[in-house]
């Protein structure tokens, strides 16, 4: 394992062991990929949740359209939402755990990621808690 030799601010020398990224830096990244992979989910199926819009093409055929949401969608997209929700949990307690160097930083994907999954939780029971 090579080491480079360097000096701190004090004038004070020090050897740097580390060699590139550690795995719990690995595994914040891949806790944030999953997260915005998952709240992306979310949101395809609750596009297939909503219920049709009936237009011109839709009154001239007379194609019956939905008028409610479908449930089992709404279902699947608050389990992926609350997934991605705990895999940002995840991500932020290892960022926690990692943060002991001055150079180590809070990812903002993540918390904003985290935020807008627990917000986006309880508005989806609090709005749909009574259609599912």
């Amino acid at each position: 394992m090579a080491t480079v030799d360097q000096h701190s601010k004090d004038g004070r020398h020090f050897v740097e062991r580390r060699q590139g990224r550690d795995w719990m830096a690995k595994a914040i990244s891949i806790f944030t990929a999953m997260g915005w992979l998952l709240a992306m989910a979310m949101l395809l199926l609750f596009s297939k949740a909503q219920p049709g819009t009936e237009n011109f093409i839709t009154k001239v055929l007379k194609i019956q359209v939905d008028a409610y949401y479908n449930s089992h969608f709404l279902w699947l997209s608050l389990y992926s939402l609350i997934a991605a929700f705990v895999f940002c949990l995840f991500g932020v307690l290892f960022t926690i755990m990692r943060s002991r160097r001055k150079t180590d930083r809070f990812s903002k994907p993540l918390i904003f990621l985290s935020v807008m999954s627990a917000v986006g939780i309880f508005l989806f029971l609090s709005v749909f808690h009574t259609r599912m």
